[in-house]
């Protein structure tokens, strides 16, 4: 597969909760610190993301806030899978450096949150299983069905998408906002992560 690992991350944005844990240990103490400003709820991960929808937000410092460290990943991943979500997450939050938006239309002003635990996905019934559904086949298929696989147990991931106000048409994502650590934090769709990891790593 010659998909660049930039090309990707496009078909790539959702979100994960799972228990408060031990503090950061990261410099998010500050009050403007997104990943810290909203509760570990539905109506938490709805507050993060419509902080993205400010006139005028800086969309790469709230976004850098949400990048998960290895100690955040440490809580959401099993740990047979750990080391491959570190250097990947970290390629991939390297590659999106530089890019300010999550390529949203302008008239694409709503967030729509839905919320979804380890449980719910392993089982897999409506409505998880139509809320986390894949869209039309992208040029890779990300399937949230298979996140049980690679995550611990009692997480709760939260996917999202940027919708017009009619629901006519939306920005959907392959991000999962996650709470750990006492800390929202930003994660790429641990499918995609671990199942095309060699492809991900050799990507220029």
């Amino acid at each position: 597969m010659k998909t660049t690992a930039l090309m990707l991350l496009v078909l790539l944005l959702a979100a994960c909760s799972g228990g408060s844990g031990n503090a950061p240990r990261n410099e998010s103490s500050r009050p403007d610190d997104v990943s810290l400003a909203h509760p570990p709820t539905l109506e938490g991960a709805r507050a993060v993301l419509e902080e993205f929808l400010v006139k005028d937000a800086n969309v790469l410092k709230l976004r850098s806030q949400l990048k998960p460290t290895a100690e955040d990943l440490a809580k959401i991943y099993q740990p047979g899978y750990l080391d491959k979500a570190i250097k990947a997450e970290d390629k991939l939050w390297t590659g999106l450096a530089h890019n300010p938006d999550f390529k949203r239309n302008a008239d694409q002003t709503k967030v729509v949150v839905f919320a979804a635990t380890t449980e719910q996905l392993r089982a897999w019934r409506p409505p998880v299983s139509e809320q986390f559904a894949d869209p039309k086949p992208p040029a890779i298929k990300v399937q949230f069905e298979k996140v049980p696989l690679y995550v611990l147990d009692s997480l709760t991931f939260y996917r999202f998408k940027f919708a017009t106000p009619n629901d006519a048409s939306a920005a959907v994502f392959g991000a999962l906002l996650c709470h750990v650590n006492g800390r929202w934090v930003l994660i790429w769709n641990p499918v995609y992560i671990i199942e095309f990891y060699d492809d991900l790593m050799k990507a220029k």
